[in-house]
């Protein structure tokens, strides 16, 4: 058995508070590549890392709320209610089938 949680409006999972922790813990490290960063995790390491977030910081290093974010959101939502869709979304849509 397992569960599914859907995103409630306005709450993003982000891993930026993360950085500094994960490149102390040994489990992130930013290597040069053709003229920009990369991040290479070790994702075991990374899991003991994330885990302590969450357990001991309760996850503010990963989530974020923002009401500016939950009022997108809510709007969207109630938008796609009456089939109002982004824009995006109706130009997929536009050549139809073929």
């Amino acid at each position: 058995a397992f569960t599914i949680h859907a995103k409630r409006p306005g709450h993003h999972m982000r891993f930026e508070g993360l950085d500094s922790a994960l490149q102390e813990a040994g489990a992130a490290t930013m290597l040069p590549l053709d003229g920009t960063k990369a991040l290479v995790v070790d994702l075991g390491a990374a899991h003991t890392v994330i885990e302590h977030d969450i357990r001991a910081n309760a996850a503010r290093g990963i989530h974020e709320f923002r009401w500016s974010w939950w009022t997108r959101d809510v709007l969207k939502g109630l938008l796609r209610t009456f089939g109002i869709r982004r824009g995006k979304a109706r130009v997929a849509h536009v050549a139809g089938t073929r």
